[in-house]
């Protein structure tokens, strides 16, 4: 991840541990790891800078809080939870886009956005990232506050029953449209 000093990479999977509370305090400064899932039932997931090639975060009816940072993708899904977020997400594929998903339902979905690039502008490719949030229910807060000149950002935000609040990065010149299908 080009915002993190480089560090060897980690595998690690965390098979389901039923109604506990999970603090993932994975440092993202010292330690990256290739591929992590979590999962839980009836309770939070909370994580202080977790930082991983590919990461997925599940539970349901318990929030899930804190700081992630992914360079390929990430997944953070819960149900009858609120979802609270600081997303950092590296592109250091450009032909590749990073991606994240983020939903709940029947709770509030709150996600601060950064975009980060390893390869800006190699070659005429420039970043790319998928992100889709989703909530119902309950208000859709979404906030790009960062993102690397001339990337392309591919974004789909919904909900239903609640309010939205989409604010896009001055580095996207044109226009949030908001379609109603």
């Amino acid at each position: 991840m080009s915002h993190l000093r480089p560090r060897p990479n980690i595998g690690f999977s965390l098979c389901p541990l039923g109604p506990f509370l999970h603090r993932i305090h994975a440092i993202a400064e010292h330690l990256v790891f290739d591929n992590i899932s979590f999962a839980g039932s009836n309770a939070h997931i909370s994580s202080v800078d977790l930082a991983a090639d590919v990461a997925s975060v599940q539970t349901s009816n318990g929030a899930i809080l804190g700081t992630f940072n992914a360079s390929k993708e990430l997944k953070l899904v819960t149900s009858n939870g609120q979802v609270k977020v600081d997303i950092h997400l590296d592109n250091d594929l450009p032909s590749t886009p990073s991606k994240l998903y983020i939903e709940t339902s029947s709770a509030p979905l709150e996600a601060n956005i950064n975009l980060h690039a390893s390869a800006s502008g190699v070659k005429s490719q420039y970043p790319q990232y998928g992100v889709d949030t989703k909530t119902s229910n309950s208000k859709l807060d979404v906030d790009f506050q960062n993102s690397p000149a001339d990337s392309t950002l591919y974004y789909k935000g919904d909900t239903s029953n609640g309010p939205t609040n989409d604010q896009l990065h001055a580095a996207y010149p044109r226009k949030l449209q908001s379609l109603d299908i």
